[in-house]
Formats: structure tokens, sequence, C-alpha cells
């Protein structure tokens, strides 16, 4: 590989060896954390022994009107989850103004496909549906999260969210036919349900969590975390099944029913999906249009257009 090798600042270390008191920081960066960078974090932190950590960082700043939260943002729900006992890293620190956020080192792999025997898939994918249920019965009201509000009606969160993707594509500047479509379709569809609120993981499922022997040992990404309905994650869950293996994906549901009290409701099922893949266009309006593509010599070249032509695609079919 070439070109410089990248480098986290000098006030983020400074950082680092003050919320952690460590005498000797080592940094790695490693795969993951999609569009943010991720760093293994190895301190020696004096009378408090070795500590392996886990860095989330990203040099840019938020851009408003993003989906995306700010990692700020993000380390609040993670923390307020931790809380709560779900199965998510500990938050040490967020940085009070840097898109940093260092949490505890967790371990496990992340891709669903890695898993070879079939009876560990099976384990690992009712785990996983174990965790999200308990999620889902968390009482979305007793989350204080300062990013994201109060929980309210379902239909209310909805609708604020396509207000935002309305906006996102406005600001595009650009005709937009097809995303327009959608959006007044949501928006004259938004499902009839008056059932609890629960906090919405979104994009959960394969390669969002970490596992080893089995068990979940995280969930993770949590950038696009917003209240909701439950159907929303389920939406997420099966888009992502599309991606990567997850064992038999009807056995999961009939188990998530009987753990979560949450019945599948397939039409509003379909409804997020639709919802999902529109949230997600919005945030770049051109990805839409097969004209497309990354830019010329990207290294991203090629997943651009697979996975343009996969989010295109499933867009069409949740819309069909």
């Amino acid at each position: 590989m070439t070109g410089e090798r990248t480098q986290i600042p000098a006030d983020l270390q400074a950082w680092i060896a003050e919320v952690t008191g460590a005498g000797q920081i080592a940094l790695e960066q490693v795969s993951g954390g999609a569009s943010r960078q991720a760093w293994f974090v190895d301190l020696d932190a004096g009378t408090d022994g070795a500590q392996q950590l886990f860095l989330r960082y990203d040099p840019r700043e938020p851009r408003p009107g993003s989906a995306f939260h700010s990692l700020q943002v993000e380390a609040a729900i993670i923390a307020e989850l931790h809380r709560h006992g779900v199965q998510v890293p500990r938050v040490i620190a967020a940085h009070p103004s840097a898109q940093a956020v260092l949490m505890d080192r967790v371990a496990g792999e992340t891709w669903f496909r890695l898993i070879k025997d079939p009876d560990e898939q099976v384990r690992t994918a009712q785990d996983f549906i174990a965790k999200l249920a308990a999620m889902h019965r968390i009482d979305a009201r007793e989350l204080r999260i300062a990013g994201l509000g109060p929980a309210g009606p379902v239909a209310d969160h909805v609708r604020a969210e396509i207000a935002e993707m309305r906006s996102r594509v406005d600001r595009y500047g650009r005709p937009a036919p097809l995303l327009g479509f959608c959006i007044d379709w949501l928006d004259r569809n938004v499902p009839d349900y008056d059932g609890p609120t629960v906090l919405v993981q979104g994009d959960t499922g394969p390669g969002n969590f970490m596992y080893a022997d089995g068990v979940v040992t995280a969930i993770v990404d949590w950038e696009l975390a917003h209240f909701g309905d439950p159907m929303d994650d389920i939406a997420w869950l099966s888009l992502r099944t599309v991606q990567d293996t997850f064992t038999d994906f009807p056995a999961r549901l009939a188990e998530y029913e009987a753990l979560s009290g949450h019945r599948i409701d397939e039409t509003r099922v379909w409804y997020y999906r639709l919802f999902a893949e529109t949230r997600l266009a919005s945030m770049n309006p051109g990805s839409v249009d097969t004209r497309a593509s990354a830019p010329a010599g990207s290294p991203d070249a090629g997943n651009g257009l697979i996975y343009g032509m996969l989010h295109r695609r499933l867009l069409i079919e949740a819309l069909a």
C-alpha cells in the first residue's frame, strides 16, 4: 500500500493519556469502522496494568443535516444502552470537540460468513436475536439520550425523519424524481401503529455485531440509531441478510416474536425496508442514479458499484 501512514493527531493522543492516566500509548489502525477510522489502543496504565481499548475517530467535522450521528451522540447512545444492560462496549470517554470516542476493546469477529460450523452459526444468530429482543423490551421513555431527545409516538418520529430525508434531497440541488416519489409515498403511508416506541439500532444485523464461540460479544455501530417502530429494525435485519449469511430467517423471526413480545407485521416490515433504503439514498441522492459511480482511481470504485447497484435493487423491490 502506498501513501503516507495515517496518524492520530498529537492533541488527541494527549487526550487519551489524560482520560486514561496512561504513561505509554501504542496505536494501531485496523480495518472496520466503515466511514470512520478504527484504532486499537494499548496502554501502560501504571499501577492499573495494561489496558486494551478501542478508538473510533473521524477527522471530518459532522455534516449538518446528516442522517449519521456525531460520535459524541453515538457515544451517549452506547453509554445509556450499557447502563440498561445491552451488550455494547463500555464507553471510557468521548472527546468534547473532536470526533473521537474511546471504548473498551471487545474480542470477537464481525463477519458472520466466517463461521463455518452450521451449529455455531445458528447459536450465534439466536443469541443476537435474543439480545435484539431484549433491547426492544426496554421502555424508550426511560432512555436519557440528549442527542435524540425524548421518545414520542412512533408516527411522530417517522414523519420527522421523512422531513429530514426531504430536506437532504432538496439540498442536493438536482432532480431526484425516484427519491422524491419514495419520500412522498412514505409520507402518505405512515403505518397506523400505536404500540411501544423502541430504540431502533438502524442497519442492525450481521456485520454490525461481534461474536465469539456462538455468543454475541457486542452490538456495534449506532450511528443511525433512532426512536421508532420495532419493525424498523426487523426491516434493517432483513436487508443485511441479503449481504451476509444469517441462518433460517423465518425461524429467527419466530424466536424474536416469542422473546420480544412484538408480533412480526410483514406490511410494516416492507414499509420500513423502503424507509431504510430511502434514508440511505437521501444521504447521497446521486447514488440511485445508475450513471453515478465512484471517482476515477478510487480504491472503493468496485465496492461502490456493487453496493450502489445492490441498494438500488433493494429500494425498487421495497417500493414494488
